[in-house]
């Protein structure tokens, strides 16, 4: 993924850069500040996800892998993460029993 996002940022500032008017380099600019601090949000959320999976599946830690999971679901705003609650919530039961 790090080498998308590295052609998409030289892509764009390719972009920002041959752009004729102030307007569009203020427009494209903003596009892809927006687009790329979304996208590296959710790598971030990706990532806690992650490991909060791995605590619970390799560490054997459900409290800890629990506690991470209610934290990115915190930090989660767009809310993508909810619908795997259940999953997760099975997964770290049968590490309980």
């Amino acid at each position: 993924m790090g080498i998308i996002y590295i052609i998409f940022a030289i892509y764009s500032i390719y972009i920002i850069m041959t752009a004729q008017k102030f307007s569009q380099k203020l427009l494209f600019g903003i596009l892809f500040i927006l687009i790329f601090s979304i996208a590296l949000y959710a790598e971030y959320l990706r990532h806690l996800y992650q490991h909060a999976i791995q605590t619970i599946a390799y560490d054997v830690m459900p409290q800890k892998g629990k506690k991470e999971y209610d934290d990115l679901l915190k930090k989660d705003i767009f809310k993508a993460y909810n619908s795997s609650k259940v999953i997760y919530d099975t997964d770290s039961i049968k590490y309980l029993v």
